[in-house]
């Protein structure tokens, strides 16, 4: 989850068409947090981003996380994904 992942996943939080469920980053919830709400091109993030133990919360979205290396063994159907 790099810099453009995070980029799109601000534009993704702000289109109520799109349902971000769960990101896969080898972060701790803290650092992405940080990493979501300020970009030194981009400026500070307009939502409100806050980490929860497993998760984030995006304006009071809950957007569960990851942390696998391999996409096979994620639990892609527990979380209702239907695009990857």
């Amino acid at each position: 989850f790099g810099r453009i992942g995070r980029m799109v996943f601000r534009k993704a939080m702000l289109d109520e068409q799109i349902d971000i469920a769960v990101i896969n980053a080898s972060y701790p919830p803290e650092t992405l947090a940080h990493l979501i709400k300020y970009d030194t091109n981009h400026g500070r993030y307009e939502l409100d981003v806050n980490a929860g133990d497993d998760c984030l919360f995006v304006n009071g979205k809950k957007v569960m996380l990851t942390n696998q290396r391999d996409p096979k063994l994620l639990p892609w159907a527990q979380y209702g994904i239907d695009i990857v």
